[in-house]
């Protein structure tokens, strides 16, 4: 049997889909239901994916963070969780920390 492999890569993750050499679409394979069993990222209808609120891309594979968390500090793993990074705190990833052993530094 022929396989081929689907590879999607984000930031954060790297989801692999093996596919069975059937004639099918990615898609159709995606919503196949061995593969959307255990996953709570996105629906099929139709052999077509619906991402879930929170949720976008091909396999609905990269979560949203909404607008207040900061593009350049902050980051997402699951929607709308805001995570921050190195040298940055508070809900949206804005308020500057020093880091440890700093002396004569400051934020910016």
């Amino acid at each position: 049997m022929k396989i081929r492999i689907l590879i999607i890569t984000t930031f954060l993750s790297t989801d692999v889909l093996c596919i069975p050499a059937t004639g099918r679409s990615w898609e159709e394979e995606a919503c196949a239901e061995q593969n959307i069993k255990g996953q709570d990222r996105y629906t099929c209808s139709e052999g077509k994916i619906t991402c879930l609120p929170g949720w976008q891309g091909d396999l609905c594979q990269v979560p949203l963070c909404g607008s207040d968390c900061d593009p350049q500090h902050g980051y997402c793993t699951k929607p709308f969780e805001c995570e921050c990074n190195l040298g940055y705190s508070g809900d949206s990833c804005r308020e500057c920390v020093k880091l440890p052993g700093c002396k004569n530094g400051f934020c910016r």
